[in-house]
């Protein structure tokens, strides 16, 4: 308690309070990553742009969805590709995914076993929705996402969470203003692996978001420097990803 009040007071100007979602109401995000053959991905590409999109787009269109994507790898770790989709709460997520899961398995034309075999594992993830510049959170993306998957002490993330949202979101919205990055968000864990908090920025190229990040971080550093300080004892080692975003809607 004293380390958060002190470092509040000491960023008192950069503290700007964020109201707080209703937990029943929180967005939350279906993320599936997939471990796939590299000489054959491009083709699981192709099935899932001609006919699973058709699924995802159908839920979208009754409202049991509010958006969903698709996003492969281009510099990170092992997972070659990444599906998600989005809902206004955990329960509507999980009913949706029921759904979509239900039509997967309707489909009698073996594209399904095809895919499975291309892409034979996977990892799951439920993400909620902290906050962010709506752009990289629920809306229309671009071409370029940078994903930093945080592991935190788990009996201080909240602390995490509340840096990241009161005294580095003012950099992020500003960098989103004057065009430096495209969007911004914050997750926290809800139900996967052992990765707790992912940091998420948009972009219109590599350099774009690359860049991006490095001007953001460089200022959180010279204007909060304690707090960064902070944060990255309480979320201690991260991994980040470079996707290029195939499909996004809406």
């Amino acid at each position: 308690m004293k380390l958060r009040l002190s470092l509040m007071v000491g960023l008192g100007a950069l503290f700007v309070p964020l109201p707080a979602l209703a937990q029943e109401e929180q967005p939350a995000a279906m993320a599936t990553y997939y471990y796939c053959s590299q000489a054959r991905e491009a083709r699981a590409d192709t099935i899932v742009s001609e006919h699973f999109a058709p699924i995802y787009d159908r839920q979208l269109a009754a409202g049991n969805i509010t958006g969903w994507g698709w996003l492969s790898h281009r510099i990170g770790g092992k997972w070659r590709r990444l599906s998600y989709f989005s809902s206004p709460s955990r329960e509507a997520l999980l009913t949706a995914r029921a759904a979509i899961i239900e039509e997967f398995q309707a489909d009698d034309s073996g594209l399904g076993r095809e895919f499975n075999e291309i892409c034979p594992s996977h990892d799951d993830y439920i993400w909620n929705f902290e906050g962010g510049s709506g752009t990289a959170a629920l809306g229309p993306r671009p071409e370029w996402a940078l994903s930093m998957y945080f592991e935190c002490d788990f009996a201080r993330e909240d602390l995490a969470d509340e840096i990241y949202l009161n005294v580095f979101n003012g950099v992020f919205d500003q960098a989103v203003a004057d065009g430096t990055i495209s969007g911004w968000s914050w997750h926290s864990h809800d139900v996967g692996g052992k990765y707790r908090r992912l940091g998420v920025i948009d972009g219109t190229s590599i350099n774009a978001v690359l860049d991006g990040r490095d001007a953001v971080f460089e200022q959180i550093n010279e204007m909060a420097e304690g707090a960064l300080g902070v944060f990255s004892e309480t979320c201690h080692s991260h991994t980040d990803y470079l996707w290029d975003i195939e499909i996004s809607k809406p």
